[in-house]
């Protein structure tokens, strides 16, 4: 992902937690310090707390979450 996608809406991780859902958002033009090429800053849902995040560890929002919270078979007791 380029930091210049910012706004976009994405799920990230960084090291041992779990992938969470966050927005990139920019770095030199948010008044935050650039981040390497191969990293993005990201803006974490729930604590509101901006992280650099390598660009490996990041995916886009709708396609993950629509594979994820797609309607199953109900479920039968036996």
């Amino acid at each position: 992902m380029k930091e210049d996608v910012f706004r976009e809406l994405v799920w990230a991780a960084v090291g041992h937690y779990l992938w969470w859902p966050a927005i990139i958002v920019p770095g030199p033009k948010g008044g935050i310090l650039p981040v390497d090429r191969n990293k993005s800053w990201v803006l974490w849902f729930g604590d509101h707390k901006v992280s650099k995040v390598p660009q490996k560890k990041i995916v886009p929002f709708i396609p993950i979450y629509r594979k994820f919270a797609s309607p199953s078979k109900p479920r039968t007791s036996q």
